[in-house]
């Protein structure tokens, strides 16, 4: 017996019968480094650029994560479009959408917090809307799940929409999460391949914002 939208929505997850549509845009094409940024990163460490040793945690955690951030999001992706492509039915196909991106959710943003230690600067303030201050409200409410962050009525404290990934708090759209993921992946690039310094420039590479 096929599933109705109410069995839908309040048996699996809410809003899921309105879930029509994924409009998160393919990245597939927009690092072709990626798989290389850590052993790039190693091989300009040994004979280009003489890194801060405190700063190479922080780097290869920032490289390894955007790494499959990426991996992860094209997986959210297929995974959203397989489920959109057969019947309503095959719920465990949503909900691994749903971990594969609430996975990229969690790489992108400790990508940010290891960035933000590098370069001592802050990134968002509390509540001030910003795509990466909602990146960690999603963040923090997906690793952290309480009660008190699943509305009356509702079963999940994140959930996919047509439009993105949804808390009661927050929104985050799809062109939001690649937007973020491509930063973050500008920032691997650079990382895995810093330049040279100029003459009279301190040669030890002391990372730069993101």
């Amino acid at each position: 017996m096929p599933f109705t939208n109410y069995a839908l929505d309040a048996y699996v997850s809410q809003g899921l019968s309105k879930l029509n549509e994924c409009s998160a845009p393919d990245l597939s094409k927009e690092f072709d480094q990626a798989e290389h940024w850590v052993n790039n990163f190693i091989l300009n460490s040994i004979f280009r650029v003489q890194i801060k040793p405190e700063a190479k945690p922080f780097i290869f955690g920032i490289l390894r994560r955007a790494q499959m951030a990426l991996a992860e999001y094209g997986d959210g992706r297929a995974a959203l479009l397989g489920y959109l492509g057969g019947s309503k039915e095959r719920v465990s196909v949503y909900f691994r959408a749903l971990y594969h991106f609430e996975i990229v959710v969690w790489l992108l943003y400790q990508a940010y917090e290891m960035a933000m230690k590098i370069t001592g600067k802050q990134l968002f303030q509390k509540n001030d809307g910003s795509t990466i201050e909602r990146l960690n409200r999603l963040y923090s409410i997906s690793k952290h799940l309480e009660a008190s962050t699943i509305p009356e009525g509702h079963i999940h404290a994140v959930w996919i929409t047509n439009d993105g990934l949804a808390i009661s708090t927050a929104t985050l759209s799809w062109q939001e999460l690649a937007d973020l993921a491509i930063d973050v992946g500008t920032l691997a690039n650079s990382l895995s391949n810093p330049p040279l310094p100029a003459q009279g420039e301190d040669r030890e590479f002391r990372g730069r914002k993101p």
